[in-house]
């Protein structure tokens, strides 16, 4: 039988240094998330789906009509 161990020192310290990348990424991906959701919102809003129910402007074509 042969018995094994592992040292976790050297693990801990790449984890350490991954730290820093890991809320880096973070903040882009919290970043992207925000931003996909104000485009959904503003598409939502432009074809009248929105909170507002607005929808788009008249064209100038419309106007007259």
């Amino acid at each position: 039988m042969h018995a094994y161990a592992v040292d976790a020192q050297p693990l801990q310290e790449v984890d350490v240094r991954l730290e820093h990348f890991r809320r880096f990424r973070n903040q882009r991906l919290d970043a992207l998330s925000t931003e996909l959701a104000r485009g959904k919102r503003e598409r939502g809003e432009r074809r009248g789906d929105g909170p507002s129910g607005g929808g788009r402007p008249p064209t100038k074509s419309e106007e007259d009509t």
